[in-house]
């Protein structure tokens, strides 16, 4: 959708005024010269004419595609942690949160659990520096 209004269209450029006035403004009984006038409205006029040029439409910024493997776009967050979606951008927390479970799980020298009938067994891998490898390690839960 274009823009309504038009242009408050101005073509004579003026001259600038001085620093001064322009920090201390009009005082009364001033006159200051035509040329003033002709470049406060030349300015705003140059100014607006700028930002709708330069402006997106709402509909321009809603037409964004949506980001994929291979393209930059538009993307969701998800704060889930078993999310399997390729549409979607995993959080900060939810990797932290991913993060401080691996952590957690590496230092748990037997994190697993299996059951065998009515028995309960923790099992894991522990580093074994003297085989140079990992042993494979179980106890039965009472």
């Amino acid at each position: 959708m274009p823009f309504i209004k038009p242009l408050p269209e101005w073509y004579a450029p003026g001259i600038e005024p001085p620093a001064e006035l322009k920090t201390s403004g009009w005082k009364a009984g001033m006159k200051p010269p035509d040329d003033y006038f002709n470049w406060l409205q030349y300015t705003a006029f140059q100014a607006l004419k700028e930002l709708q040029e330069r402006a997106q439409l709402k509909d321009e910024v809603a037409s964004v595609a949506d980001a994929s493997l291979t393209q930059k776009g538009v993307v969701q967050l998800n704060d889930a942690l078993d999310s399997m979606s390729n549409q979607q951008a995993a959080t900060p927390s939810a990797v932290k949160q991913v993060n401080e479970k691996i952590i957690k799980h590496r230092d748990d020298l037997m994190p697993h659990v299996l059951m065998d009938g009515t028995k309960k067994y923790k099992y894991g891998f522990k580093l074994n520096v003297a085989k140079d490898g990992l042993t494979f390690v179980y106890e039965e839960v009472l």
